[in-house]
């Protein structure tokens, strides 16, 4: 047996253009599933501002405009936080914190301002990161050094002879910065 029910409210206030109440809800249950998209009042009884939870089981949006995206046991506790995937549970210090990812236990985000790709590869300009962390197609620009080497990229690869010799033509140095006339580095 499907039980279906269909929650809808909608208010609004205008009053000459200086002020302005909305609060609508909706809300669709069948079986354990649900989709929720609310707004409500805030007091200091701890309401909640535009949570929202888009599908899956076992989520919970709890923080002021906060969003789960769907998955399954996922928590977006922070203010503006959002999780999804599987097991993503941002608590209440997770704000302004994206999370994306998987795992068979939860798995606790405390950290506030954040960007997170907790499982599987990020490509940016490539539909295939090719078995790394992040792979970007193009060039990228970083403020520190960042560099690739990869065997795979690479052929006709022969030992160095005489490596020890090269090694001592080599010069040190020691420099300092100069960060007065480039404060981005």
């Amino acid at each position: 047996m499907i039980v279906c029910i269909f929650i809808v409210d909608f208010i609004l206030f205008h009053f000459a253009d200086s002020f302005e109440y909305v609060d609508y809800r909706f809300r669709l249950r069948e079986g354990n599933v649900n989709l929720g998209i609310s707004s409500t009042t805030g007091s200091s009884s701890g309401d909640i501002y535009y949570a929202t939870v888009s599908g899956g089981s076992g989520n919970t949006a709890s923080g002021s405009s906060s969003t789960v995206s769907g998955g399954s046991n996922n928590t977006a506790d922070g203010y503006c936080s959002w999780a999804g995937g599987r097991n993503m549970q941002l608590t209440d210090t997770a704000n302004h914190t994206f999370v994306w990812g998987h795992s068979t236990s939860p798995i606790s985000i405390a950290i506030a301002d954040a960007f997170i790709i907790y499982s599987g590869n990020v490509g940016i300009g490539t539909t295939n990161p090719q078995g790394y962390k992040l792979h970007v197609a193009g060039n990228a620009y970083s403020t520190a050094t960042w560099s690739g080497s990869d065997e795979r990229w690479k052929k006709n690869i022969e030992p160095l002879e005489n490596s020890l010799a090269k090694v001592n033509l080599l010069q040190g140095v020691s420099y300092e910065w100069r960060v007065d006339e480039y404060p981005d580095l």
